[in-house]
């Protein structure tokens, strides 16, 4: 191995350490997510659906060395990106899915939450009216009888 040799390998072992290092802070951000109760509302899976894509943009800052390294004959840097972006893709993609659900679901509960609210409201003006007319004819009944 000549000395040009030895530096792109060693070029592209720091720029691999570099892009595994900084892999490894995003496994673990979203383990810390994973690892706290259930429950996600959809701010907290819209955020983790943001962050997956500004993390998916950082990584595209490896691109232009892992080509520039791999036009050299080293793949190995283009090759471990593009599995991490695969990676880093595939679950912005479900926490994209996961916040348009919990989307739909809040806004089933709130409709659900407004109908009973409704109901509720409807039979207690029912409960009301009835005991105000049951007043009125007891009230009208006493006239009649205390009025002659």
């Amino acid at each position: 191995m000549n000395d040009a040799t030895q530096n792109f390998a060693e070029m592209q072992r720091q720029w691999l350490q570099s892009l595994e290092a900084q892999y490894q802070q995003v496994n673990r951000n979203l383990q810390a997510f994973m690892s706290t109760p259930p429950g996600h509302g959809s701010a907290e899976l819209g955020s983790w659906a943001t962050y997956l894509s500004q993390v998916e943009a950082y990584f595209a800052q490896y691109r232009a060395m892992a080509l520039y390294l791999q036009g050299l004959g080293y793949d190995q840097l283009n090759a471990r990106l593009q599995q991490i972006v695969a990676d880093v893709h595939r679950a912005g993609a479900i926490y994209a899915d996961m916040y348009k659900s919990a989307l739909a679901t809040e806004s089933n509960i709130r409709t659900i939450q407004q109908d009973a609210s409704k109901q509720w409201f409807d039979t207690m003006q029912g409960i009301v009216k009835s005991q105000q007319d049951a007043f009125d004819q007891a009230n009208a009944r006493w006239r009649e009888a205390f009025e002659k």
